[in-house]
């Protein structure tokens, strides 16, 4: 006999309140619980028990109430309110979820989204057409936001973070971001959208006039405005002139993004070190927009190691100029993979439809120039010079463009640390031996390894890039805006500094020099601030070095934490120096925002609609501290190899690679010219 199905046992069991759910389920209406419908003493069993008779009382005297009493007008009106109110907040948070997710409110105006919506969300029948979600409930969110940012930054402390770029309609957009510092009620940093305004043009007077009527709007007070960020643009310097005094706080500190100077320094190395660069920029125009000889390539890698396993299988890694740190994995790919990249090419990439420069270029490789490039073993020569001079300068980038992790009292230490390895090198003297006795081990070991008629010039360039780099970086340092801040939050809170108990009077020199910290009296500052570096020592001590520490793990911050609870007003103000931004990329994020809210397929958006589905976008649903897409492999065209002479043009590539050749990589006669230019 088969056994009955929920549906039979429901017509059964109808009077004692039993229905099918999803066409399968047997359901109590009364207990609004589940109950098995294969076995027939189970139903009985839980309608004579006390439970569902309890339920089924409650429920039917529930319903006899209301038969027998007709509603007030009171209780009409407070029940039509509800439902109006139920209404509104659900199409509310429709929208939302539609912003947040950056969907397209068009696609509620499809038919089967609304055969969809009206199947399975009960009441979905209520929702208005795209237009008028745009025209009266988008800004109604805005208003909803506004309000939530005024509460946030009330008597906050905060950083203004701003930049201006084009969007697709050419028009100028001005960003303003807020960066609301620890508080009491909140002990970590927080970021917001501000505005996003479109400006006549882009200078002085119209970026101050958009922060004024941002700061205005928000009821901010001048102030707890600590800071500005923006680039170093000079119209962005007389801007923070401007506000200064339109503020009336004459302390306004002006933050130069320090992401974007450590990129002008590491671009010193594809510029300088010209040939590396050709290799790399050859080594992408071979793989750029093929994906058969990519196929081929990696094929090629598993034949020849399949055995050995001496080398892992990966493509080469497209460098890009806008992708920080691209150059640098490129060029540590081609020092272990350069001579497979060569080989492949000759035995590959042979015949007339292979005739492509790049492809002569490796054709006309000869073996001290992979030399250069690629040393046996785990030695390289220009490629590991990158890998331990630029390496750490990449590092320190990525390290600072975060949002979330105070960086104010490490930079200087940090950026005076490159600054002393490069100046090394930079003072050395001229002799090829001077020059390789200050140099990495790494590095140095490589350079012993190139032939000595080669190593006068690569040593010569090496200097070249250090005495550029250490050149660019001190001046960067001497002209920053914010130099002096800095200085001070290096003095006070540099674990090295706090180690090494500095006297009374260096404290509350440094102390005046950030007006964050005037609420605190010196004398007292200077006692906390023992204290502060009690716990620091003590914190050090008790480390584990045999522990993996945690990513970004700030013993600075760790002990002003364990502070909060006896000296609050001091902790929370020296969070607040420590959370200070020290880069501008969170604008950037913003733009990338932005981009996805003002797409090429909505480009008629209206301006507020934009700012407001971005303000909703932008801080519920963009990770700001993601780092990973300053790594992405995206090729948006602009290669490296700008300032590359191009070699394989002209006569010198019919003599192919024969032993007449001179060298494509490496040529003595055309060093010395270069370096005398």
């Amino acid at each position: 006999m088969a056994p009955a199905t929920a549906a039979a046992r429901a017509l059964a069991y109808h009077d004692d309140g039993m229905y099918v759910f999803d066409k399968k389920f047997l359901m109590c209406k009364f207990c609004d619980k589940r109950v098995d419908h294969e076995r027939k003493s189970t139903i009985d069993n839980h309608i004579k028990a006390d439970l569902h008779k309890n339920n089924r009382k409650k429920v039917e005297a529930e319903a006899a109430a209301k038969k027998k009493r007709q509603a007030s007008i009171s209780e009409s009106m407070s029940n039509a309110k509800k439902v109006k109110e139920d209404r509104e907040e659900f199409i509310k948070s429709t929208v939302r979820a539609f912003v947040n997710a950056n969907i397209p409110l068009e696609k509620l105006d499809k038919p089967e989204m609304r055969k969809w919506f009206k199947k399975y969300v009960p009441g979905s029948g209520d929702l208005p057409s795209a237009q008028q979600l745009r025209d009266k409930y988008v800004p109604l969110l805005k208003e909803e936001y506004d309000d939530y940012l005024k509460d946030k930054v009330k008597g906050k402390k905060i950083v203004v973070l701003c930049d201006e770029t084009t969007n697709r309609r050419g028009q100028a957009v001005f960003l303003t971001l807020f960066k609301v510092l620890p508080s009491k009620e909140n002990p970590t940093s927080q970021l917001f959208v501000a505005s996003v305004k479109i400006l006549e043009n882009a200078n002085a007077d119209e970026c101050s006039k958009a922060i004024l009527q941002t700061v205005q709007h928000y009821e901010v007070a001048h102030l707890n405005i600590v800071a500005i960020g923006s680039d170093s643009a000079a119209y962005m310097n007389l801007c923070i002139r401007l506000l200064r005094t339109l503020l009336d706080n004459p302390g306004l500190i002006h933050l130069q993004c320090w992401a974007h100077k450590l990129d002008k320094v590491v671009k010193i190395f594809p510029e300088k070190l010209y040939r590396l660069n050709e290799c790399v920029s050859n080594t992408k125009k071979l793989f750029k927009n093929t994906r058969k000889r990519k196929h081929r390539y990696v094929t090629f890698l598993k034949e020849k190691y399949s055995f050995s396993r001496a080398k892992e299988v990966k493509q080469f890694p497209l460098p890009v100029m806008t992708r920080w740190g691209t150059w640098k994995k490129s060029v540590v790919y081609l020092s272990e993979y350069v001579d497979d990249v060569a080989e492949y090419v000759k035995k590959q990439l042979t015949g007339k439809k292979n005739e492509t420069k790049a492809v002569k270029y490796f054709l006309k490789l000869k073996p001290e120039d992979l030399l250069i490039i690629n040393s046996p073993g785990d030695y390289k020569a220009e490629a590991k010079f990158v890998v331990d001079y630029c390496g750490p300068v990449c590092d320190l980038q990525l390290l600072v463009e975060g949002s979330k992790y105070p960086m104010s009292h490490l930079l200087y230490a940090k950026v005076k640390e490159l600054s002393v390895t490069m100046s090394s090198v930079a003072k050395a003297g001229d002799s090829s031996k001077d020059i390789k006795s200050v140099l990495l081990e790494k590095t140095k070991a490589c350079v012993d390894l190139v032939p000595s008629s080669k190593q006068k010039t690569l040593l010569e360039r090496i200097k070249q890039v250090c005495v550029s780099c250490d050149d660019l970086l001190q001046s960067q340092m001497k002209d920053d805006t914010a130099r002096e801040f800095f200085e001070s939050s290096r003095l006070l809170f540099n674990p090295i500094k706090l180690a090494a108990s500095l006297s009374h009077e260096k404290i509350s020199q440094a102390k005046e020099k950030i007006k964050i910290l005037d609420s605190i009296p010196t004398n007292c500052f200077v006692i906390w601030h023992s204290l502060l570096s009690d716990h620091v020592k003590e914190n050090n001590a008790n480390a584990d070095p045999m522990k993996k520490v945690p990513h970004r793990e700030d013993l600075v911050v760790n002990a002003l934490n364990s502070m909060m609870k006896d000296h609050s007003d001091f902790a929370i103000s020296c969070l607040q120096v420590l959370h200070v931004s020290v880069a501008n990329v969170d604008s950037e994020r913003g733009f990338s925002a932005y981009g996805d809210i003002f797409s090429p397929k909505r480009t008629n958006l209206a301006n507020e609609k934009a700012e407001a589905m971005m303000c909703i976008y932008f801080c519920n649903g963009v990770d700001l501290n993601n780092n990973d897409k300053c790594s992405e492999q995206v090729d948006d065209g602009d290669d490296y190899d700008q300032n590359a002479q191009n070699i394989v043009d002209g006569a010198g590539v019919a003599g192919g690679g024969g032993a007449g050749t001179h060298s494509v990589y490496y040529n003595d006669a055309e060093d010395m010219a270069w370096n005398n230019d």
